[in-house]
């Protein structure tokens, strides 16, 4: 399967991220391009649709997925990955399971 994403390569694009969107195409989403490998952290403030989020190392293997994350009111707490990552891909929830994604799986990031 194909997503085509939108970059979030600077600091403000990673702080608006999917924030306001009322949807999401089935074969869209979101990457996440961070300059070293860390716990970087998810949280669902003013996001309007649930989402999975998967985590990849600096070699794009998936190292944690977090699925069905709901948006969240007043408090909303933040989403970390249990090992360190280089990017994250946030897409529509189910988006995972529908398509067997596993922590260990390799995935390929093309220009």
């Amino acid at each position: 399967m194909t997503i085509v994403v939108e970059l979030a390569d600077t600091f403000p694009r990673q702080m608006r991220g999917l924030m306001f969107r009322e949807n999401l195409p089935d074969n869209m989403g979101m990457l996440f391009i961070f300059d070293n490998d860390d716990f970087h952290s998810v949280w669902m403030m003013n996001m309007m649709i649930p989402l999975d989020v998967i985590w990849l190392d600096s070699e794009a293997k998936v190292v944690d997925i977090a699925r069905n994350i709901q948006p969240c009111q007043g408090y909303c707490s933040e989403h970390k990955p249990s090992e360190k990552s280089r990017y994250f891909l946030e897409i529509n929830s189910g988006f995972a399971d529908k398509y067997g994604i596993r922590i260990g799986d390799q995935v390929q990031i093309i220009d």
